[in-house]
């Protein structure tokens, strides 16, 4: 018998199991079925081939309640029973186990498409988190890429910053000096660069979202050390890291697709570097530490200025992927997205360097030359270059592909229905769901119950939806009724605090705020009302607003957020 759960589920079988003393049943479970037939094979453990995911019961001829001893995952079950005569199956249960959730955060808009891809990251982050940010299905590892992903996606939907926490602090644990764990708590070996440097994004996130100093000071030795190693692979010459040619476990990963943005002076590793030096200087000016904060922003500003002089081609408005001893590697989508998802590129040259991304990044899902996990780079560059409709049509096509197929959960890489030790529930897919949350609604937390609403305006003829926040949620919705005439509601809980960015400048520009007018004639009417390059900026509290944005036809002025 197979039983069909309709998408990967972390959980346990329990049943009330009777036959003849001897019979024996088999209970296996698997993401997948055989090609050709309706029945799967549970697989073994990528890691351990002697290990599967396949549970065995000798009957005594009495009947029993059985159940497995930890939690297993897939999408089928396999049930088998073996003997001489007939074996009752009764009370047949399957239970989901999952870390404990509800599901705060939503989104819907006039697209559709655009609304069930984002309910199916959540879907898939849900057996992503159990007592760690792991892959249900295979390993069961915490590696840190996945876990940074998975948590972006845990943010728009349920608000959860405990498991972050365990998390950080386990790689905390797991690192030792010269060795950078890739996944924690057990590292397996690795020295990976990149998932390390995004531990000190985790960690900068963490204590802006809670302000959780405390884990600062068990965090902050290992910051100090991890630095100091990243340091170690500086180019003499150009200041910037260098890395030597070897497997990803020893390096860097980037994402699955990336292998020449891996070694040498890549410009991929050097604006994750750039990123992790201001974050790192964040940390320090928590942690009190002002001279280490002000030399990690120095060097920021360094490695900044040095991939633009030596990795960047102000001709081709594009950055060489890296240069390996001496030899120039052509410009690849992940060296434009990691640059300007990091902020290296100048504000003049923005809008080039993301048309040269969309230029080089395949229209093909079935031959992408950037990877579901990838994605999530690429998607924050288009969202912080304000290239929002160009980043839909790239989630519509390469996740609507996914759902062509039968996806439930998303998967590994795009083609992982064609290999048996691909993953078919992974949440480092879950790219859009951050960003439809974050750079369409326009929605993001700024501290514990802090908040900045900053609508797209564009892409959909309108959002809504809600973010949670440490103590309640924030509503939010927007909609284009005309060429000239916008609307945007807010709901914020009274407590929480935050500021509407209006992403329009344009000297007609007329915002109207529960009734009353704000700003017209390019000057703001109200002492909480300022502007700058990213828009109007209005100052709130919790409470219940209103916000009627009017500007001549063709005139918006899109800005990045």
């Amino acid at each position: 018998m197979v039983l069909d759960l309709g998408r990967t589920v972390h959980g346990r079988l329990t049943a009330d199991v009777s036959g003849p003393s001897g019979a024996i049943v088999d209970i296996g479970w698997d993401e997948r079925v055989i090609s050709g037939t309706l029945r799967p094979l549970p697989y073994p453990g990528s890691l351990h081939p002697q290990w599967n995911q396949v549970d065995s019961w000798i009957l005594d001829g009495t009947t029993r309640s059985i159940s497995t001893i930890d939690a297993r995952a897939g999408r089928y079950i396999l049930i088998a029973a073996w003997g001489n005569s007939q074996v009752r199956i009764s009370n047949l249960q399957v239970y989901e186990e999952h870390y404990p959730l509800v599901q705060k955060g939503e989104f819907h808009s006039s697209d559709p498409l655009l609304d069930r891809i984002w309910q199916v990251g959540v879907t898939t982050v849900i057996p992503n988190m159990t007592d760690a940010y792991a892959d249900p299905w295979r390993e069961r590892g915490q590696w840190w890429g996945d876990a940074y992903v998975d948590d972006h996606i845990n943010r728009v939907a349920f608000g959860d910053t405990d498991l972050l926490k365990r998390g950080v602090l386990f790689m905390a644990s797991a690192y030792t000096a010269g060795h950078a764990p890739g996944l924690a708590p057990h590292s397996d070996g690795s020295n990976m660069l990149d998932y390390m440097m995004l531990w000190v994004h985790s960690l900068a996130e963490y204590v802006q979202q809670t302000q959780d100093i405390q884990v600062l000071v068990n965090a902050y030795s290992v910051l100090r050390q991890f630095m100091d190693q990243l340091a170690g692979y500086e180019n003499p010459t150009t200041g910037l890291m260098d890395l030597p040619q070897a497997p990803w476990w020893e390096t860097v990963y980037i994402e699955m697709l990336g292998y020449h943005s891996r070694y040498g002076q890549s410009t991929a590793v050097n604006a994750l570097y750039y990123h992790t030096l201001l974050e790192a200087a964040s940390i320090a000016e928590y942690a009190g530490d002002m001279p280490t904060a002000l030399i990690w922003r120095q060097k920021g500003d360094a490695i900044k200025q040095g991939v633009n002089s030596v990795l960047y081609l102000p001709s081709e408005h594009r950055y060489l992927t890296n240069i390996y001893q001496g030899v120039p590697y052509p410009p690849s989508p992940q060296a434009q997205a990691w640059a300007l998802a990091y902020g290296l590129v100048p504000d003049t040259e923005i809008d080039q360097v993301a048309s040269s991304l969309l230029e080089l990044l395949s229209s093909d899902p079935k031959n992408p030359n950037v990877e579901i996990y990838g994605m999530f780079w690429v998607l924050e560059a288009l969202g912080r270059a304000g290239r929002f409709s160009d980043a839909l049509n790239i989630i519509k096509n390469y996740y609507g592909y996914l759902l062509n197929l039968g996806a439930k959960t998303w998967w590994e890489r795009f083609d992982a229905n064609l290999y048996q030790w691909a993953s078919l529930s992974h949440g480092w897919g879950g790219a859009p769901s951050w960003f439809l949350t974050t750079y369409i609604l326009g929605v993001r937390q700024s501290g514990p119950d802090a908040w900045v609403v900053q609508p797209a305006l564009a892409g959909v003829n309108h959002a809504s939806g809600a973010l949670p926040l440490k103590n309640g949620v924030l509503q939010v919705h927007w909609e284009r009724q005309t060429c000239q005439d916008s609307h945007l509601g807010v709901l914020a809980d009274v407590g929480s605090n935050g500021e509407v960015v209006v992403p329009v400048t344009d000297p007609t520009t007329v915002l109207i705020l529960n009734g009353k007018s704000i700003w017209e004639n390019g000057m703001p009417l109200a002492e909480n009302v300022t502007v700058d390059p990213k828009g109007i900026h209005i100052i709130l509290n919790g409470g219940n607003y209103d916000i009627s944005i009017h500007q001549d036809c063709g005139k918006t002025s899109l800005t990045n957020p």
